[in-house]
């Protein structure tokens, strides 16, 4: 005897004929009843899978994971990459690599502006086509090898002395009167950066030591007040030291008081002294030996600021020993 109809179970798939994944297509016909999104005329997305049933991950431009980067080609910007796929780490390397439209690992857009052969996200000045990553560090204070330092020298290439010169090109940073094509003066130093002190007719008497050490007497009083008689000076002698090539010219009343310089030749000599803040005042005292006992000089005081009634004056002198 048979069975009443539709009392025998349904044998055309093992689930039993069932909609598992609520897609409306039964498991015997579903090729993912897994999978709300894979059923017989479904729409083909970019997802890796057979989305339609028809047997094929056939998204248009292809579902394969060629650079194995866990992305298929239809939603992989550059699928020969696998360092390049959406939401990826943004490199370096002048590509897109999170596939966000742009290569922005800096707002400049990872371009070589300069065109020295590094992206402007690893150029320290991409403006500037002699400074780049390895480039050879060149004494002009800049960071020409992008190690955050500009280190042509150990001093940094600095101007320490402000006289115009690197450095790195200085052969004395600590002395403004020492650089390259400076003037050589009488004072037994290189002050061109030539490597010689070598002032015409050579350094090694070039400034006094004649014997001008001594205390002259002047062919006229060195007299002058300001302040109502307050400040001021009175003095008819000089007391000189030669050292060869420096030079101290000291008056007995202060101010003046000691000047200090050096001799620009065998007998020429200047030397001078500077105080004050709101007021400046600065004594000069220069002139030229005639002989190993007589000069000839030329005594300046100025004021500068705020000085009152005290007003710049000179005086042209003789001396004798």
């Amino acid at each position: 005897m048979r069975p009443p109809v539709g009392s025998q179970p349904a044998r055309t798939d093992a689930a039993g004929e069932i909609d598992f994944d609520n897609d409306g297509s039964l498991s015997c016909d579903d090729c993912d009843d897994n999978d709300v999104a894979n059923y017989p005329g479904g729409t083909e997305i970019c997802d890796g899978q057979d989305n339609d049933c028809n047997g094929l991950a056939d998204f248009a431009g292809g579902e394969a994971d060629n650079d194995n980067d866990n992305f298929p080609v239809c939603a992989d910007c550059d699928d020969t990459d696998a360092n390049t796929y959406p939401a990826a780490p943004e490199l370096c390397d002048g590509l897109d690599n999170d596939c966000d439209g742009t290569p922005d690992a800096d707002l400049a857009g990872e371009i070589d502006f300069d065109n020295d052969g590094s992206l402007s996200c690893d150029d320290c000045d991409d403006d500037d086509g002699t400074v780049f990553p390895g480039a050879v560090e060149a004494c002009n204070g800049q960071d020409d090898d992008c190690n955050g330092l500009a280190d042509a020298d150990a001093a940094g290439e600095i101007d320490f002395d402000n006289d115009g010169s690197l450095s790195c090109l200085d052969c004395d940073d600590n002395d403004g009167a020492n650089y390259p094509g400076g003037t050589e003066i009488c004072d037994g130093q290189d002050n061109d950066c030539n490597g010689l002190a070598d002032f015409p007719g050579g350094e090694a008497n070039c400034g006094g030591g004649a014997g001008y050490t001594g205390v002259y007497t002047l062919n006229q009083p060195i007299t002058y007040s300001c302040l109502s008689g307050l400040y001021g000076w009175n003095f008819s002698t000089v007391s000189v030291v030669d050292s060869n090539p420096a030079i101290v010219v000291t008056a007995p009343t202060t101010p003046p008081g000691s000047m200090t310089g050096t001799f620009s030749s065998s007998t020429a000599f200047s030397a001078s002294w500077t105080i004050g803040t709101l007021c400046v005042e600065t004594y000069t005292f220069t002139g030229n030996f005639t002989s190993a006992s007589t000069f000839s000089a030329t005594f300046t005081s100025s004021f500068v600021g705020t000085c009152l009634d005290c007003v710049t004056n000179s005086w042209t002198v003789t001396g004798t020993l």
